[in-house]
């Protein structure tokens, strides 16, 4: 038998008062008896998520910061961005909830030129502000 927590053989370890087959893991000493391995498995239903799976789901800000790291850190060198093209690489749109600020706080990603915001690699955005292309 097959034990439900490792996956590794368990051996049957006498019988429950009511005539149940029960066993025991060779390797992590789990026990369990086999009206436990009847839900136990990958075919069986899932109902509930755990708490990561739910702020990866519904929690907005934490759904903003990470899309947002994952996008500014895949900037590329001597490719300037646009607002709009940040927005776009997102796929959250533009009316996300906390955008603005967000955006704003990668101070070292970002510069402006005739109030338009452009988005960069650092090394990039330093070259331009050292060339007066961008504040």
């Amino acid at each position: 038998m097959e034990c439900p927590k490792c996956k590794l053989d368990a051996y049957k370890n006498g019988r429950d008062p009511n005539g149940v087959q029960k066993y025991r893991c060779n390797h992590c000493g789990y026990n369990f008896s086999e009206n436990q391995i009847v839900n136990v498995g990958e075919d069986a239903p899932k109902i509930g998520m755990n708490l990561k799976e739910f702020t990866q789901k519904y929690d907005k800000e934490y759904i903003l910061n990470t899309t947002l790291t994952k996008v500014m850190k895949g900037l590329k060198k001597d490719v300037v961005y646009e607002r709009a093209d940040i927005i776009t690489m997102l796929s959250l749109g533009n009316g996300y909830p906390g955008l603005s600020n967000a955006l704003e706080s990668y101070t070292e990603q970002y510069g402006k030129a005739n109030s338009k915001i452009f988005f960069s690699h650092p090394d990039t955005i330093a070259f331009l502000k050292s060339k007066a292309k961008l504040t």
